[in-house]
C-alpha cells in the first residue's frame, strides 16, 4: 500500500525549483519593484535563485524598513503599484523560480 502523504512529498519536492542563494532586498524610496526588476538579471548571474523582500504595503509616511504597515490591501506608493506586478517574467531571477515575500508583508 502507498503511503499518500509520502508520495505528496515525494512529488512536491520534486517539482519545487531548487534553492541556490536567497538575497535580502529592502524595498523603499531607493528601490522599488522596478529597481527589482532591473537588479533580477544581475542577481541572477551571481546564482541568486530567490529573492527575499521587505515588506511592500502600506506603511506610514517615510518608514524606512516597511514594518509599520497600515493598510494590507495596498502597496506602498513608494515601491511601486500592482501594475509592476513581481510576478512577470523579466523579474524572475530565473524562469521557474519563486520570490520570497517577508512574512511580516502577509495579512492575516
Amino acid at each position: 500500500m502507498v503511503d499518500v502523504s509520502i508520495l505528496l512529498q515525494q512529488v512536491t519536492a520534486a517539482m519545487a525549483p531548487p534553492r541556490h542563494a536567497t538575497y535580502r532586498l529592502q524595498l523603499g524610496a531607493a528601490l522599488g519593484f522596478e529597481g527589482v526588476a532591473d537588479l533580477a538579471p544581475y542577481l541572477s548571474a551571481l546564482g541568486v535563485s530567490d529573492a527575499y523582500l521587505s515588506p511592500c504595503f502600506k506603511c506610514g509616511p517615510g518608514s524606512s524598513h516597511g514594518y509599520d504597515v497600515t493598510d494590507h490591501n495596498a502597496f506602498n506608493p513608494e515601491v511601486g503599484s500592482a501594475a509592476h506586478e513581481l510576478d512577470q517574467p523579466e523579474c524572475r531571477l530565473r524562469r521557474g523560480r519563486r520570490r520570497v515575500r517577508h512574512p511580516a508583508a502577509r495579512p492575516g
